[in-house]
């Protein structure tokens, strides 16, 4: 992708998000999200068997574990170019690679401005016999310079009672908890209903069950208060949102109820598909992009005729567009399986198509 000045909010991209943050402007995003392809195995690794995915994953495992955080490294460079100076990113990971991401990312971002090793805790699948079951992820939080959003008070957690604090009321009838320093005599007031600052810790909410209700399919699909957590603290209101690894689209769904701008990127089509119905569901009458960029390697045709969830109006104008761009291209096949086409391979500009629902 050729790089660009302006950058389209309210949009999924369907490529490599290499490409896609290479062509993006630098210093453009408030908060960053990943929760990226952990370095697991293959089973659970390739969740659609898409071809692109397939590929992708195949790229990432070739050489083991310095090949995946090489795969990784490229993309967290650029991740840091685009991010605004006084923004964030949450990298999510697991055991299996948390040790290594971290010496990553602080030789990108700095170790200056590692700000947070999240421990996310859950209760919820199986457990092993040989050992402690591993029931959390790593979440790592970093800055770009030490000028950043971080709004406790937007996820402030209630304050318990019954600890070594007084539980005081003021002259306005505040209720609060006073301790005293033993050294210093310095006393501390905290107000209840101010809250406290969360730990980096957290108990919940917990890892969705296959009967929740907010499941929709996707097998490594975080819950919605999660994110919720990290938009709220990490960015305000029209602040931009990016997730490069958006699977069933979390993180955009919740930065849109929350009125953050948002743009997700994921090389599956079949994950993209889940997304823009997930977003038709939650947001009816709002509109919003989908870019869809045609590969030289492979043809258009998975990546183009995805149910769209939406009217049949809708699905027949992204038909109509999409044909009219396959035989722009030269290829003599129009199907839902990969072109062995001897033609020509050809590079086609991304195009968008706006979904409406009436």
């Amino acid at each position: 992708m050729n790089p660009v000045s302006y950058l389209k909010t309210g949009v999924i991209l369907c490529e490599d998000n290499l490409a896609v943050l290479a062509g993006m402007p630098s210093d453009c995003i408030d908060l960053i999200y990943l929760d990226p392809p952990f370095f697991s195995n293959r089973t659970y690794e390739v969740i659609w068997g898409d071809e692109a995915e397939v590929r992708s994953f195949e790229d990432r495992w070739e050489g083991g574990i310095q090949v995946y955080i090489d795969w990784m490294r490229k993309r967290a460079v650029h991740l840091h170019r685009v991010l605004k100076p006084t923004g964030s990113i949450y990298l999510h990971c697991d055991w299996h690679a948390s040790h290594y991401l971290r010496v990553m990312m602080d030789g990108i971002f700095g170790a200056s401005n590692f700000q947070n090793e999240i421990v996310w805790c859950y209760e919820v699948g199986g457990r092993g016999k040989k050992r402690w079951a591993r029931k959390h992820d790593t979440i790592l939080f970093y800055s770009k310079s030490q000028t950043f959003h971080f709004d406790w008070a937007a996820v402030a957690e209630p304050r318990k009672a019954g600890t070594h604090m007084k539980a005081r009321v003021d002259e306005d009838g505040r209720p609060y908890q006073e301790k005293r320093d033993a050294r210093s005599g310095k006393v501390y007031r905290y107000y209840v209903d101010e809250g406290t600052i969360p730990p980096d810790w957290w108990m919940g909410p917990q890892q969705l069950n296959r009967e929740a209700a907010e499941r929709i399919g996707y097998p490594t699909q975080k819950p919605e208060a999660l994110l919720a957590k990290i938009v709220a603290a990490s960015s305000a209101k029209g602040d931009i949102v990016l997730d490069p690894f958006c699977g069933c689209g979390t993180a955009i769904a919740v930065a849109h109820k929350l009125d953050r701008a948002w743009l997700g990127v994921d090389i599956s089509p079949t994950a993209l598909g889940i997304m823009q119905r997930r977003l038709e569901k939650s947001a009816p009458s709002w509109t919003f992009r989908v870019s869809l960029s045609l590969w030289p390697t492979c043809a258009p045709c998975g990546l183009l005729s995805f149910r769209t969830g939406s009217s049949s109006e809708s699905t027949a104008r992204i038909r109509h567009a999409s044909r009219a761009i396959w035989e722009s291209t030269g290829y003599r096949s129009w199907n839902n399986s990969p072109c062995r086409s001897s033609s020509p391979r050809r590079s086609v500009a991304m195009w968008w198509t706006t979904l409406r629902r009436p």
